[in-house]
């Protein structure tokens, strides 16, 4: 068997406003409650400390402020904005590894087609493979820093 419910704005039994309550009604006993300590939960404790539904509201809010950041994250990966910083090392380690073959080839170019004195390319082999050393030292110091 089903009963009807009161028709005072819901289905469920009881729900919506109570019936003859009028906003200045409803309002004073907002106040009452105040007056009461009924919203005590939500002030200060004596000692100055956030009450539990402060420090909940506190929690509440700082979780909705971290997701709408990783949100915005998102949106600038999706923009094209952001790129990981993975890709970035990846991609400069390729380069630097074309760069180092490319030079390293110097020398032996010079040597073969141009005609210059083999000792002077392998002088040129050196200096070419301390100014990659310094390179190598660089973009190791970039990863441990964190660029």
């Amino acid at each position: 068997m089903q009963t009807q419910a009161p028709q005072n704005g819901g289905v469920r039994f009881g729900a919506g406003r109570p019936p003859g309550k009028t906003p200045e009604e409803r309002q004073a006993w907002r106040d009452q409650r105040a007056q009461l300590g009924g919203d005590r939960l939500k002030r200060d404790d004596d000692d100055g400390e956030p009450s539990v539904a402060g420090r909940y509201d506190r929690a509440k809010a700082d979780e909705m402020e971290a997701k709408a950041g990783l949100k915005l994250i998102e949106l600038e990966q999706t923009r094209g904005a952001l790129v990981e910083r993975a890709a970035i090392q990846a991609a400069a380690a390729t380069l630097v590894q074309l760069f180092t073959q490319s030079v390293r080839g110097i020398p032996d170019v010079l040597e073969r087609r141009e005609g210059v004195a083999a000792d002077v390319c392998e002088k040129i082999g050196q200096a070419i493979d301390e100014a990659l050393a310094v390179l190598a030292n660089d973009m190791e110091a970039m990863t441990r820093i964190g660029l």
